[in-house]
Parts: C-alpha cells; structure tokens; sequence
C-alpha cells in the first residue's frame, strides 16, 4: 500500500500538466457502509473492483483488504490544485470489519478542536455526543482489527479522525472507543504524535 501511495504522489508532485490517476471514491457511500453487515458484493457495487486486495491472518482471524484510490492535479507550473482520496476496507468472513477515509487537497486540511474530548464521559457519552463534535469519522472498526490506525486504544468498536493543526502543521489523531452498547469507553488524542488527552 505504500508504494501504490507513494506513486499516487508522485505523480501529483511533479505533473506539468492536469494528470488524473484511479477512479473518483464515493466517500459518502463508503460512510454508509455498516459495520459486520456490508458485504464485499456491496462495496464493489458501489466502488467497482478493487485495484489492490490484501489478504493476512493473524491469531486465528483472517482479515481481507480492499485498496482504492483517486488522484488529480492540475499543471504545477500555475499552482494548479490537487486532489487525493483513499479508502481502504477491511473484511472478516465476508462482513465489513473496518474501514478508512482519507479525502484531502494539498492545499486544505480540516483541524480538529482536541480540547472538547474533555467534555465526553466515559460510560455515558454515545456515538451521537462524539459526531456531535467532531462530525463523521474518517474511519470505523471493530476490534480486534489488522489497521495500524485503530491500534492502542480500548473499545469494541474504535473511531478516527485525521486533521492537521496550522501551526508548524502539526498533524492530529484521534481516537474514540466505544463499548459494545455505543458508549464511549476510550479517547486518545495525539498531536504530532504528542498525547494531548487521554480517558479514562
């Protein structure tokens, strides 16, 4: 998946002219996907057949990856603008296990405000409280899972944000775990890989 990326960016960094790469992800669709209920049928209805599929086992769990991915820039020469988006999907027996957005301009990148995770309680915050003040998820999983990003933090079923804070462009994580009723149980927030905040 790293090389696949890397190319992505290549390509974007150097074109001198508008150069498009993959198929335009339909990020709305992909958040609409259910967890332990979407089908790998359904996520190709929706996105087409993957470019690139991972298949690993680890303690007894196998975990089956689908990579998409979509980039466009404009001549570099006038400042032309550039686009990329990512989405990778994780399934366990033929049930959406994971997945994770990434959909960015060079230009833009949204900043999360990591102070309020204080105001969640633990036990009795919902999913509602947290998309309340952060929005929808740049990615969900049920754990355990293979994702890197989902790592380190307790929950059935873990969240995340990406975001880059302007100053110094400081890239922010966080993470917000749930119980198997949708209480939140876990936050982790990080900072260029800086804890800021965690609970409980």
């Amino acid at each position: 998946m790293k090389i696949i990326l890397s190319s992505i960016l290549l390509i974007l960094l150097v074109s001198g002219c508008t150069h498009t790469t993959g198929k335009r992800i339909d990020m709305s669709g992909v958040r609409s996907f259910e967890l332990n209920r979407t089908t790998p049928a359904q996520a190709v209805a929706l996105l087409g057949e993957p470019p690139s599929v991972d298949t690993k086992t680890k303690r007894g769990i196998t975990y089956t990856g689908y990579f998409y991915s979509y980039g466009m820039a404009g001549p570099t020469v006038s400042g032309g603008h550039r686009t990329m988006q990512v989405c990778l999907l994780e399934f366990v027996d033929d049930r959406l296990h994971a997945y994770l957005l990434d959909d960015f301009s060079v230009r833009v990148r949204k900043e999360l405000d990591l102070a309020v995770a204080s105001s969640l309680v633990i036990g009795s915050s919902t999913k509602q409280d947290v998309i309340n003040l952060w929005g929808q998820p740049d990615g969900k999983a049920l754990t355990p899972t293979n994702l890197e990003a989902f790592q380190n933090i307790r929950g059935h079923e873990v969240w995340v944000w990406y975001g880059m804070y302007k100053v110094n462009l400081r890239v922010q994580k966080l993470l917000v775990g749930f119980d198997a009723s949708g209480r939140v149980v876990s936050v982790l927030a990080n900072q260029n890989r800086e804890r800021i905040y965690k609970a409980p």
